[in-house]
């Protein structure tokens, strides 16, 4: 491919037809993945109206599971492409965007807060609410001291 002009005219134009190139590749090698779904399961949904009427053959019931197999592959992969999409998108957009990134922020701190403790009233300063979450779970772990019952009923 032979582009006039510039470098930075050429690496784009270039960049272009790669694109369509690649796009016509996809098309060729995974097809349309709505298609491909909806064809698999109108096979597996006539085996399965057939299987009402008859018993299905071994060939048929291979068929099936070949079926069945391809599909969740298909969808498999279609969720993996989605999530790739939207972590670009995070990538893209949630830190450029900093009104949003430091929202989330906010609320995931808002959400993991311990403002006020509840013990026979609210508790509401901080060094007391630092006391009381002390003091309860060094009562939750603390080594009881009780005695083993022994084979026997001997203590």
């Amino acid at each position: 491919m032979q582009i006039e002009g510039w470098a930075g005219y050429k690496c784009q134009q270039k960049l272009k037809l790669l694109k369509e190139d690649l796009k016509r590749w996809n098309k060729g090698v995974s097809g349309n993945v709505e298609a491909q779904v909806d064809k698999l399961s109108k096979q597996i949904e006539m085996l399965d109206k057939k299987s009402e009427e008859v018993e299905l053959n071994e060939t048929e019931l291979t068929i099936r599971r070949e079926c069945f197999q391809e599909m969740w592959d298909i969808l498999r992969k279609r969720e993996a492409v989605w999530k790739q999409k939207s972590r670009n998108t995070w990538v893209c957009l949630g830190d450029a965007n900093t009104h949003f990134f430091h929202r989330s922020v906010q609320a995931r701190r808002a959400q993991n807060t311990i403002s006020d403790v509840l013990e026979g009233g609210w508790i509401e300063k901080p060094e007391l609410v630092k006391m009381e979450a002390v003091r309860y779970f060094s009562e939750l772990f603390q080594k009881d001291q009780w005695n083993r019952p022994l084979m026997g009923g001997f203590s």
